[in-house]
């Protein structure tokens, strides 16, 4: 299971309680991952790579390690091993289809992105560097995993308010594809450089598009690259930060592709669509057909 946060925030202690409650009723053994956060390296060198390391460690060692964790008489089966994401974290359990077998390494067996990875214009005026830190970073836990606007702690702290110019100014990939310096090492840069050639980090430009593809899950499905592993999708219809159409979209091209997909769009909800642990939610029972989508292939 991998945690959320544009890449950017959180730690795995974030992972939802109820739904690790639930996972362990089903059979599942959980395993919460943290990764080295973008923008300190970039999303391939770092988050990615980092979360492909994770699933070999499940396949190769967790087998043979004695665990609290590990239910009674119970055996862990390194090669039925399913990968769950939310928000940012979803893009990561898709990207093990190719960034695995590239590796050697069999891809999970089934995966879900929740909230898989849109913006309004704002006023909001600050350094984006201010949030980059001297080394990369396995956790960020300033604020809470269902904060949201207008929590005020996301106005005021640097870090999550690279989230908000991310979304608000189109810098999301910039960000995460190419990463940023500190400020110090961007003046250093700069005055390297000669006078006059000071870079605005806060317009970065775009990546190129082949470095975009790189990192695409839907791309490498296009391209035949992602492996057919089986895959799940929930999206809430009135998230804000990701339109629920990219969603739809990864979907119809799994299916085209042959590859066995489901998907659950949440009606009117939000960008964090599973937060309610009522079984009569509507995100609950998503997370449900998920989980269902899961066992019928890992177990």
């Amino acid at each position: 299971m991998v945690h959320g946060g544009s890449h950017i925030i959180y730690s795995r202690k974030d992972v939802r309680p109820a739904q690790t409650r639930l996972l362990l009723v089903r059979g599942f053994l959980r395993v919460s991952v943290d990764y080295r956060l973008c923008p300190e390296l970039t999303l391939a060198d770092g988050p990615m790579a980092d979360v492909c390391s994770a699933l070999a460690w499940a396949r190769d060692i967790l087998p043979g390690l004695d665990s609290p964790a590990r239910p009674a008489g119970g055996v862990v089966d390194g090669a039925r091993v399913a990968a769950i994401g939310w928000s940012s974290g979803g893009m990561l359990a898709l990207s093990l289809a190719w960034t695995a077998p590239a590796r050697g390494l069999p891809p999970p067996t089934a995966t879900t992105p929740i909230d898989i990875p849109g913006a309004a214009s704002s006023g909001l005026a600050f350094d984006v560097l201010e949030g980059v830190h001297d080394a990369p970073l396995t956790s960020y836990g300033v604020i809470g995993a269902h904060a949201a606007l207008p929590d005020p702690r996301i106005l005021e702290d640097a870090r999550c308010r690279m989230i908000l110019h991310m979304n608000w100014k189109a810098q999301t990939l910039p960000v995460i594809v190419d990463g940023l310096p500190t400020r110090a090492a961007a003046d250093r840069d700069d005055e390297a450089a000669g006078a006059g050639c000071v870079t605005d980090w806060n317009a970065a430009p775009q990546p190129d598009l082949d470095r975009v593809r790189a990192v695409s899950p839907r791309a490498h499905v296009e391209a035949g690259t992602y492996a057919p592993v089986p895959t799940f999708l929930v999206h809430g219809t009135g998230d804000d930060l990701i339109p629920w159409l990219q969603s739809q979209d990864t979907y119809d091209v799994l299916v085209a592709r042959g590859v066995p997909a489901g998907l659950a769009l949440v009606d009117g909800a939000a960008h964090i669509c599973d937060r309610s642990s009522d079984p009569e939610s509507d995100g609950w029972k998503a997370v449900l057909k998920a989980y269902t989508f899961l066992s019928k292939y890992v177990l």
